[in-house]
């Protein structure tokens, strides 16, 4: 039984690695293929609204570097409160991949950017992303909650598949 799990572990990781990010080219404008639509969905499960999206092109979705340039907010004064979904169309290459970084209302109604808490631990499981591969849509959703350990708030979950229009 325990065989049996772990393999299903092992393909749900691989199937995830295949569509886990994009490029970030939203200062640039790509001429490559068709814009990328993303349908960016706060997961209900969210503890606090996002008010602020910024986007970092990750290059080519087989070696993704990180670029360290940030785009500006692109949700632009919007809130996504948990549960509710926005669509953005994203000049983002088709094969490219993007990682993004959030910002939030916390419970006493202050903003604050997940990764300039003094606890953010920036590691690859913590960087969400959205690519641009298999589908010129993408269903993007995150989860945002409060982590006791770190006492930050932080993103506890995501995901990025290819989406039907």
């Amino acid at each position: 039984m325990k065989w049996l799990r772990y393999s299903i572990f092992l393909v749900t990781l691989s199937g995830c690695s295949l569509v886990s990010s994009v490029d970030n080219t939203s200062n640039q404008s790509d001429t490559s293929g068709a814009p990328l639509i993303v349908y960016f969905t706060n997961d209900s499960a969210s503890l606090f609204p996002i008010i602020s999206i910024e986007l970092s092109d990750m290059g080519k979705m087989q070696a993704p570097v990180y670029s360290g340039v940030w785009s500006n907010n692109i949700l632009v004064g919007d809130t996504l409160v948990p549960g509710e979904m926005k669509t953005f169309s994203l000049s983002i290459a088709s094969g490219k991949s993007v990682r993004y970084r959030l910002g939030v209302i916390d419970s006493l109604g202050g903003v604050v950017f997940i990764h300039e808490q003094p606890s953010y631990i920036d590691s690859a499981a913590l960087k969400p992303t959205i690519s641009h591969w298999g589908s010129d849509f993408r269903n993007v959703d995150v989860t945002v909650g409060y982590n006791s350990y770190s006492k930050s708030i932080a993103v506890s979950g995501w995901s990025d598949m290819a989406a039907v229009k």
